[in-house]
């Protein structure tokens, strides 16, 4: 497959993910290798651009050079705030988890490592999240 298809397929798929703003993402191409460069608001989305690059046929690596610009300087409070929301509206992620803010960490008790890995992909999607230190414990 040719660099440039590889390219065209990737930047669809890109395109077709919620999760990512796709006119923010210049993609590269050569030999299977993609290379993702550009700005997007969130860690989490830095994350699924690489995902979502990883799931094209022919890729057989991503270079994830996005850069993270948070779109808003913001008070713990209000940070803690929505990353509690964040945390409650997912129905994946056990009441038991709490984050804290004043050291980025989310903490908490959950019963298998799917929710503790929801946990944390949640955390990551709250506004503002710059750092997320994993306290997350699993107890059967």
């Amino acid at each position: 497959m040719s660099d440039g298809t590889l390219m065209g397929n990737v930047s669809e798929e890109l395109l077709w993910d919620p999760k990512v703003d796709s006119d923010a993402i210049a993609i590269g191409a050569n030999g299977g290798v993609i290379t993702l460069r550009g700005t997007v608001g969130s860690f989490r989305e830095k994350q699924e651009a690489r995902k979502a690059a990883q799931r094209v046929f022919g890729v057989t690596a991503v270079n994830n050079e996005l850069q993270v610009r948070l779109l808003d300087s913001r008070e713990d409070a209000d940070l803690r705030a929505d990353a509690l929301r964040v945390l409650m509206l997912d129905s994946l992620v056990p009441v038991t988890v709490d984050a804290e803010v004043n050291d980025g960490s989310v903490e908490g008790a959950v019963g298998s490592w799917a929710e503790h890995d929801e946990a944390l992909l949640a955390a990551w999607a709250a506004p503002g999240v710059t750092h997320v230190d994993d306290r997350v414990r699993v107890e059967y």
